[in-house]
């Protein structure tokens, strides 16, 4: 007769379950799990130092890919929504295929350049793209290495004004590994 499963094991797939039944979608088709509601941004300041309200945070696995990923939502004041969206490849270059994938797929190209990153040669993209929530999206999109940065809101201007805001902070809340 085969013994019972280790207390280590029935405690791993008690959580897989839980966490497989209680993830959600997002809108890309990946699965995630949210917490909510937060009190401080990501970088560790109180509300009331940033415009933008932490409302939520979620992480995953890429089904496309398996590519592991981060996404935060914040909030203003006015009701505006800021997506920021971390996507974490196994090499630059699906970074890159990914910043192409979204662009391919754009309504408009507002920007493209060339930037010199630490790791050597990164882009920076903003396009425009059909969404649900709106009928217009601005994506800011970045390569870092092997790490796709988004940030994407119905507003323009909160999008922009979000990356101004916490561009300093990403390096350190998203530190590079040797």
């Amino acid at each position: 007769m085969p013994s019972a499963p280790s207390f280590p094991f029935r405690v791993l797939l008690v959580l897989t379950l839980i966490s497989f039944f209680s993830s959600e979608k997002d809108t890309y088709g990946n699965n995630y799990c949210t917490s909510t509601p937060l009190q401080a941004d990501a970088g560790g300041r109180s509300q009331q130092e940033s415009r933008f309200t932490l409302l939520s945070m979620s992480n995953g696995v890429s089904s496309k890919d398996g590519a592991p990923f981060s996404q935060n939502t914040y909030g203003t004041a006015s009701g505006e929504k800021v997506y920021e969206l971390i996507i974490h490849f196994d090499s630059p270059t699906g970074a890159k295929k990914e910043l192409a994938y979204w662009i391919e797929r754009a309504i408009k190209v507002v920007d493209r350049q060339q930037a010199k990153g630490k790791g050597g040669a990164e882009e920076r993209a903003v396009i425009t793209s059909s969404g649900k929530l709106c009928k217009v999206v601005t994506i800011i999109m970045e390569t870092d290495e092997t790490i796709l940065h988004q940030i994407q809101s119905c507003s323009a201007q909160a999008a922009f004004d979000f990356e101004k805001e916490f561009k300093g902070k990403r390096n350190s809340v998203h530190p590079k590994t040797e």
